[in-house]
């Protein structure tokens, strides 16, 4: 990680916290749909599948769903995905597959008003290991399921630690979100009072920091869960600035 701050940047009632950055590329498996056909008896469907994880990923069999613009389910089924092989990390692959009608809740799928994603496990809402608060439950399906495979792609936290893990960053003409995956080591509760963050721009320029009060900010014992932090541009230096990508640097407590 770039930049380290003080201990009293980020402030936790014991253990420690670790580096974490996040910018505007998402981490998971990403589903994105170049085309769909409306046949008699199934309706094709073609997408690239796309690894942003920082390991190698393979599929087997898994269940994909079709959705419309508002998160309606219009289909369901389970495919095998094994002709993709290995996806490395950054690699993407096309594929192919075919709705059978009986698995379709609608006649007709509309060219411009889909979405293709993996289906986020039943009984999600109750995800061991994991606080599931109204962050999580503003996310949409896609979300949901990108933060299942990241769950389940993360390896454990020291039980010494705090780590602060990215899920996902954009940006408006307000603001530079991020959102983050805390997680917490410790067999006891962890609540955070404050956390600083830096704005990178794409040649690691350093745009500012805010410090965040985010008044004892409870992470159970164990567990984990979303967070995100919205920095306002006018509090960044952003003459000049490369923003093409950028990144948010969240400090340590050691």
């Amino acid at each position: 990680m770039k930049d380290t701050f003080d201990e009293n940047d980020v402030t936790v009632n014991e253990g420690e916290t670790e580096n974490a950055e996040v910018n505007d590329k998402q981490e998971g498996i990403t589903l994105e749909g170049s085309f769909i056909l409306n046949f008699n008896t199934s309706v094709r469907v073609a997408f690239n599948v796309r690894n942003d994880m920082a390991q190698p990923v393979s599929f087997g069999k898994v269940p994909l769903v079709l959705l419309n613009g508002q998160g309606k389910l219009l289909g369901r089924q389970i495919f095998s995905l094994d002709k993709l092989g290995t996806l490395m990390p950054g690699e993407s692959k096309p594929m192919e597959v075919s709705f059978k009608r009986r698995n379709l809740r609608v006649t007709n799928i509309k060219q411009d008003d889909w979405v293709i994603a993996l289906e986020v496990p039943s009984g999600f809402d109750q995800i061991p290991n994991f606080m599931t608060d109204e962050t999580y439950k503003r996310l949409p399906a896609e979300e949901k399921t990108r933060l299942v495979h990241l769950l389940q792609s993360l390896p454990p936290v020291k039980e010494t630690s705090v780590k602060f893990f990215p899920f996902r960053g954009w940006a408006d003409y307000q603001a530079v979100h991020s959102m983050f995956l805390i997680r917490n080591g410790l067999k006891q509760d962890v609540k955070i009072d404050k956390a600083r963050l830096t704005v990178l721009d794409a040649n690691d320029r350093d745009l500012g920091s805010v410090l965040f009060e985010l008044d004892d900010l409870l992470i159970q014992a164990g567990s984990g869960r979303l967070w995100t932090f919205s920095i306002p541009k006018s509090q960044l230096n952003l003459e000049g600035a490369d923003m093409t990508r950028w990144s948010v640097v969240v400090g340590t407590q050691s």
